[in-house]
């Protein structure tokens, strides 16, 4: 094959039993179950950890996807690789690196749910258990899971230290809850265009309890996660949102130039 006639990406087997974990958690937590208005069924737990993993490993192929055709610093480097990019907290990114991880981001969102409700979610949902009374619905439930999932992606990243700006605006992947609510207005994005009227699915509290739900199920302190929610009403947490904000702005204004 001609030199810059493919591309590769690659997903590192540690990245794969990390989001099997992460899979397992979730679908075996009866808080998050409760929350999803589904139950504790052994026979079935094992189709919903399939469907989690399902999500997640697509989205990752996704995001990884993304940076090559929007040809991002450092997605075609032979040492690229998910693992180290995607889950360990280092130093020496910047706020360019991060608008990348969030445009990334938005395009795994919009391929991963085209995929996902492509057949209105038949070759998952049927194979779930649902709480007597279920008032959800197919779609709604599908949108539900793969923010669940995702977000429990994003705290693969969590720590809970506390926050500054400087180290913020040093790192190489926006804060889990930048990415959380980037995610967030994608679907809703999506839905609105794709699927008018399911945007009307995940009202605030509703996404909320999901993600606390889902920082519970991974065993992280939650009072230390809402902790560092709080910073994002600081000064400094007000002016990392705006200036990551007017950065995606940017981005997208000179793509659609270009």
């Amino acid at each position: 094959m001609p030199d810059g006639c493919g591309s590769f990406i690659g997903i590192t087997s540690g990245l794969v039993f990390k989001i099997a974990d992460n899979a397992t958690m979730l679908s075996q937590h009866p808080r998050l179950l409760d929350v999803l208005e589904l139950e504790v069924v052994k026979d079935k737990r094992n189709n919903l950890q399939a469907l989690f993993f399902y999500i997640l490993f697509n989205f990752i192929v996704c995001h990884e996807y993304a940076h090559l055709i929007e040809d991002h610093d450092g997605a075609l480097t032979i040492n690229r690789s998910a693992v180290p990019q995607e889950i360990q907290i280092v130093g020496g990114g910047n706020l360019k690196s991060q608008i990348e991880e969030c445009v990334a981001d938005q395009t795994a969102t919009l391929m991963v749910l085209k995929n996902l409700f492509e057949d209105d979610g038949a070759r998952w949902l049927p194979h779930l258990a649902y709480k007597s009374g279920f008032a959800n619905d197919g779609p709604m439930l599908l949108i539900w899971l793969f923010v669940v999932a995702v977000t429990s992606f994003f705290l693969l990243r969590f720590r809970p230290s506390r926050l500054t700006l400087s180290a913020l605006i040093e790192a190489t992947h926006p804060h889990p809850a930048m990415r959380i609510g980037r995610i967030m207005d994608a679907v809703v994005s999506w839905c609105a265009q794709v699927r008018p009227g399911l945007e009307a699915c995940i009202p605030h509290a509703q996404f909320v309890l999901l993600v606390h739900a889902t920082v519970a199920a991974l065993n992280h302190d939650i009072n230390r996660y809402l902790e560092q929610e709080s910073f994002w009403t600081s000064r400094d947490g007000d002016a990392y949102r705006t200036r990551l904000r007017a950065g995606l702005g940017d981005y997208y204004r000179r793509s659609s130039v270009d």
